[in-house]
C-alpha cells in the first residue's frame, strides 16, 4: 500500500524470474505493473512477504546497494542541465572512450545529428532533445552501469518506431546475460521474451512463455494480443512460435546444464509479496 490505511495494491503475488532471462510484465491499465517495479526498487515497502535476489531479501539491503544492483530505464529519462558527459557519467567514473562507445552503441549521433559529442549542452529535463534522444541517453547510461538486473518501465512508450527499434536491438545485444524485467506497453517488443507475467487487479494472474500463453485462447495474454487487431495478432502469434522454436533449437545444441539458482553469476529474482 502507498499510504497507511489504503488497500493493498499488490496482494498474493508469487513469481520467479530466472537469472539471465528476459521476463515481461504486461496487463491493462491499473493492473499493478508499475507497482511491481516500485516494490523491487523499494520505492514503497512491502506490507508483507518478501522479494529476494539470489536468495537475499532486499529488505536487508541498503537502498544505495539495491539501486546500484538494479538499473532502471523508465518511460521518461531523467536528465539534468549540463552536458551529455555529465548526464552519462555524473560521478566521473568512466573514461571518455567508454562514454563515446556507449553513445555509439545506442546510435546517438544517427538520431541527433552531427552535434552529438560529449560536450553538447543538455537543458534541464533534456528539453532541447527529442523524447527518443532522451531515451537513448538513458539507455547509454544504463550500459555504463553494467548492472546484472535491468528494469525497463515502458521504456519506449514515448519513442518513435525508429528509436524504439534501436533500443530493442541494444537490449537484445548489449544486455545479453543480464536479468531483464520489462514492463511493456507494446507487445511486439516482448513477444520473443523467455516469459511473460500477466498482471490483473494486483495479482500475477498468468506466467509462462508467450507461445505457451497463446496456446490457450482463453488466457488473458491471448485477449491482450487479440486487442491489437487481426493482422497484428497474427504477426504476434507467428513471432511467439518462431521464438519458441529457436529457443528449443538453442537448448538442444547446448549440452551444458543450466543452473537453476544462478546463471553465470547472474541473479534471479523471486517475489512473494503484498504491497
Amino acid at each position: 500500500r502507498y499510504r497507511p490505511g489504503l488497500p493493498l495494491v499488490l496482494a498474493g503475488v508469487s513469481m520467479l524470474v530466472e537469472g539471465g532471462q528476459k521476463t515481461a510484465v504486461v496487463g491493462r491499465t491499473g493492473a499493478g505493473k508499475s507497482s511491481l517495479s516500485a516494490a523491487l526498487l523499494r520505492l514503497v515497502e512491502l506490507g508483507g512477504g518478501a522479494i529476494t535476489i539470489d536468495g537475499q531479501n532486499i529488505r536487508g539491503l541498503g537502498l544505495a546497494v539495491l539501486r546500484r544492483a538494479v538499473t532502471m530505464i523508465q518511460q521518461d529519462a531523467v536528465l539534468f542541465a549540463g552536458t551529455v558527459r555529465s548526464n552519462l557519467d555524473p560521478l566521473s567514473e568512466h573514461a571518455d572512450s567508454q562514454l563515446e562507445a556507449a553513445l555509439k552503441t545506442v546510435e546517438f549521433s544517427a538520431h541527433v545529428g552531427a552535434s552529438s559529442g560529449l560536450d553538447v549542452n543538455v537543458a534541464d529535463g533534456g528539453a532541447n532533445l527529442s523524447a527518443g534522444s532522451r531515451q537513448l541517453l538513458g539507455v547509454a547510461a544504463a550500459l555504463l552501469r553494467r548492472s546484472k538486473i535491468v528494469l525497463l518501465d515502458e521504456a519506449t512508450a514515448n519513442c518513435d518506431f525508429a528509436t524504439d527499434a534501436t533500443i530493442q536491438r541494444v537490449i537484445r545485444a548489449s544486455f545479453r546475460g543480464a536479468t531483464i524485467l520489462c514492463i511493456a506497453h507494446r507487445l511486439d517488443t516482448i513477444i520473443d521474451y523467455d516469459s511473460v507475467i500477466v498482471m490483473q487487479r494486483g495479482l500475477a494472474a498468468e506466467h509462462g512463455s508467450p507461445a505457451e500463453l497463446l496456446d490457450d485462447e482463453r488466457s488473458l495474454f491471448s485477449a491482450l494480443v487479440r486487442d491489437t487487431g487481426k493482422q497484428a495478432a497474427r504477426s504476434l502469434r507467428a513471432s511467439a512460435c518462431t521464438a519458441r522454436d529457436e529457443r528449443k533449437t538453442t537448448a538442444g545444441l547446448d549440452a551444458t546444464p543450466r543452473a537453476t539458482a544462478v546463471v553465470d553469476g547472474v541473479p534471479r529474482v523471486t517475489a512473494s509479496e503484498s504491497v
